[in-house]
């Protein structure tokens, strides 16, 4: 547990974060009187297994290459990706 600090990384804090509130709320919404609100949990649960792929090949590159490096890579794909974004809403496409 001493070294779960060290060995944080974007996707992973993210994705821990992620599980918790999807389960969660597919909890509240499975338990609910509508079947429309029961689907739309089992749903958002389906929904969870990339994220699960995605901690699994996480924690498997930061074994292999470490965690400094793997945190690199994230931040420069989360950069790309808001770069799109803000490319796609200043140009309006």
């Amino acid at each position: 547990m001493d070294d779960l600090p060290k060995n944080l990384t974007l996707f992973y804090v993210s994705g821990i974060c992620s599980l918790i509130v999807g389960i969660i709320y597919a909890i509240m919404l499975i338990d609910g009187n509508s079947g429309p609100d029961g689907l739309m949990g089992i749903y958002i649960l389906f929904g969870l297994l990339p994220v699960i792929i995605l901690i699994i090949i996480d924690r498997f590159l930061v074994t292999k290459f470490g965690n400094q490096k793997v945190n690199i890579v994230e931040f420069s794909f989360l950069g790309f990706i808001l770069f799109l974004w803000i490319i796609k809403m200043v140009l309006n496409l």
